[in-house]
């Protein structure tokens, strides 16, 4: 039977047609289960995909900002909180891409732990 012999799937799916997996991520064993970690990872890369370049056109939207004609007419702590939100942005920016770039630069290096010779001993 799918899922394990229980007769229930191993993932079951929502009102937004996306797969809700029934086993918590605590109780994933990262060689037994590597298939279904993988699904996850992909799947995250997936959603991130769609949410940075939303998160990129609001920081664009912000750094408009200051050339905006009324911009300098605010104060000190205005001008502070729209420093304050367009770090936010940028780190939200980075935080957001950082899992795709690690994705990209170790998908051709081995797994941690593995024994297998690095490009030092080429």
């Amino acid at each position: 039977m799918p899922g394990g012999g229980s007769g229930y799937p191993s993932a079951v799916a929502t009102d937004q047609g996306s797969l809700e997996h029934a086993v918590e991520p605590e109780q994933l064993d990262s060689d037994r289960d590597r298939k279904e970690l993988r699904d996850r990872y992909y799947g995250l890369l997936q959603e991130l995909r769609i949410v940075v370049p939303g998160v990129l056109v609001l920081v664009g939207f912000q750094l408009t900002a200051p050339f905006a004609t009324h911009f300098g007419q605010l104060d000190d702590a205005g001008q502070a909180v729209y420093g304050a939100a367009l770090t936010l942005g940028v780190l939200s920016v980075i935080a957001l891409m950082t899992p795709a770039v690690l994705h990209r630069s170790s998908s051709a290096s081995p797994r941690p732990g593995s024994a297998s010779c690095s490009s030092v001993c080429r």
